[in-house]
């Protein structure tokens, strides 16, 4: 790899790390005055679009390790809005399941979610963020397609 685009990818690490740590903060949303990151909402749409999921589907979804989730998954059963149901076939196996409480919270995410997201990104085009999620969509394809962990 040349300098130049050593450089580049450096750069694009710095600004990734970045704006990870400035959008979880940006949109954490108070639920039941108990703060949830992005990474706990992307967790209950998750468990909304895929009830019963395992705690092994999550993980692999959120791009977790097992430690990471478990102590996830714990605290989002302590809130009230998960909980862990053991699989009647193969008690090894737990499937995650939103409760009332989480199924009311995360339908009420979008339009406090809607507001934050209106805000931040009308500075940006379609056309721009048409090429952002193309060039993040080859990034993320060639990581999962090389296996690189």
């Amino acid at each position: 790899m040349n300098k130049n685009k050593l450089d580049l990818v450096r750069r694009y690490i710095k600004i990734a790390l970045k704006g990870t740590r400035l959008s979880n903060k940006m949109f954490a949303i108070s639920l039941q005055d108990k703060a949830t990151t992005l990474l706990q909402m992307s967790a209950l749409q998750y468990l909304k679009d895929h009830p019963g999921a395992t705690v092994g589907e999550l993980a692999n979804e959120l791009v977790m390790s097992s430690p990471a989730i478990a102590q996830m998954t714990d605290r989002l059963v302590k809130t009230g809005w998960v909980k862990k149901e053991i699989d009647q076939k193969d008690r090894r196996i737990t499937h995650l399941v939103l409760t009332a409480i989480g199924e009311k919270e995360i339908n009420a995410i979008p339009n406090e979610l809607k507001e934050k997201i209106d805000e931040v990104f009308s500075y940006i085009s379609e056309e721009d963020l048409e090429t952002v999620v193309k060039i993040l969509t080859k990034f993320v394809h060639n990581i999962e397609e090389r296996n690189i962990q």
